[in-house]
């Protein structure tokens, strides 16, 4: 093999990895929605009055941000209700309009969804 051979036998192989490793991520079956990941972070002060929470918190992913503190609304203000300054959580959040929503929360108590029985 010459040199160029070689180098795209190596570069092949280590896409081929690659591929291998993203497939074996179980898919999720046809009609079933992603779970959203959870991004990590601490509580810093909440408002349930207002149905925000500041958050210090890791990276989101699926929102491509970076770890910042900032504050988030709660769609459901019922989410916020166990949560104290200081809580180390994990949650999942949106963007709609350049605003951001909680819409779910773990805490090392429980999980946290909200309330959709509700109309």
């Amino acid at each position: 093999m010459n040199k160029r051979t070689w180098s795209l036998f190596l570069t092949g192989g280590a896409a081929c990895k690659m591929a291998i490793a993203q497939q074996s991520q179980a898919p999720a079956k046809f009609g079933q929605a992603m779970p959203t990941p959870l991004a990590e972070a601490i509580v810093r002060k909440v408002d349930a009055r207002l149905g925000l929470v500041m958050l210090e918190h890791g990276e989101i992913r699926q929102l491509n941000m970076p770890p910042m503190t900032m504050s988030f609304e709660a769609g459901d203000k019922a989410l916020l209700a166990p949560l104290r300054a200081g809580d180390r959580i994990r949650f999942a959040a949106t963007a709609e309009k350049g605003r951001y929503f909680i819409t779910r929360i773990e805490t090392d108590r429980k999980s946290i969804r909200p309330n959709t029985d509700q109309p």
